[in-house]
């Protein structure tokens, strides 16, 4: 049975019943919970370390790459693990699951820091609208960035300046 066609179920019923068979060497639900667990917990620590460095600015981006990438190793080693567990110690079709996971990692990653960048620099155009402004009265940030699309300029740069230059 292949899970090709995108039965995953069968594929795992086949992994418990390899599992349960005491006539074969290795426990599979080991490599895929162990595995997953590091993988679920580096990739955590990855999300954490761009959140904090793109977001919110505390952690230099020098830093955060080398971090991510360290971390991306050991997070590749759980997929590893997992997909060794999950294609029954077939080393090659491990290897193959384990890059597509990889590439599908890394542009997930990609992704996330593009949209802790933009987050981070629509924040800061808010406030810098705001301290210029010098009012009292609140609008909220997604209401003063939607006005500046509008042409409600409240500060010397527009926010394409702000967000982009």
């Amino acid at each position: 049975m292949s899970y090709a066609t995108g039965d995953v179920t069968a594929r795992a019923r086949e992994v418990l019943a390899y599992q349960e068979d005491a006539s074969r060497e290795g426990r599979p639900l080991s490599l895929l919970f162990g595995g997953g667990v590091l993988a679920i917990f580096c990739g955590a620590l990855i999300g954490l370390l761009a959140y904090r460095t793109w977001m919110l600015n505390d952690v230099d981006p020098d830093w955060a790459y080398a971090g991510i990438g360290c971390l991306f190793v050991i997070y590749s080693f759980g997929l590893f693990l997992f997909s060794y567990g999950f294609e029954l110690y077939d080393a090659e079709k491990a290897v193959r699951l384990t890059l597509v996971l990889v590439l599908l990692s890394v542009a997930a990653l990609v992704v996330m820091i593009l949209v802790f960048t933009v987050l981070a620099k629509i924040k800061a155009a808010s406030s810098l609208s705001e301290a210029a402004s010098g009012s009292t009265e609140k609008a909220g940030p997604y209401a003063q960035t939607i006005g500046s699309f509008f042409g409600g300029r409240s500060s010397q740069r527009s926010l394409s300046q702000t967000c982009f230059w």
